[in-house]
């Protein structure tokens, strides 16, 4: 229902700009960007790991902790001072 009142509420809006095309073009404009701003969001993965790739790479990791394959933490903090 709120849609509606949203949709209701941008058809006023859009009226109270009668016929100045160039008004017109720029509300176009607009909605067209923001339309192709949330095609982009749905489209581009968040990373470069497929779901599958990374529940892989999550259980392998799980299964070398269990076999005492990981890092200290001061190993890490030696690793990260290679960094600076």
């Amino acid at each position: 229902m709120a849609t509606m009142n949203l949709y209701a509420e941008l058809l006023s809006e859009l009226g109270t700009i009668g016929n100045d095309e160039s008004l017109l073009r720029k509300v176009l404009s607009a909605v067209k960007a923001l339309k192709k701003e949330k095609e982009a969001r749905h489209t581009e993965p968040p990373c470069c790991y497929t779901a599958e790739e990374i529940e892989q790479r999550a259980t392998a990791a799980i299964q070398r902790y269990a076999h005492g394959e990981y890092a200290t933490n001061d190993e890490m903090l030696k690793r990260t001072e290679r960094w600076k």
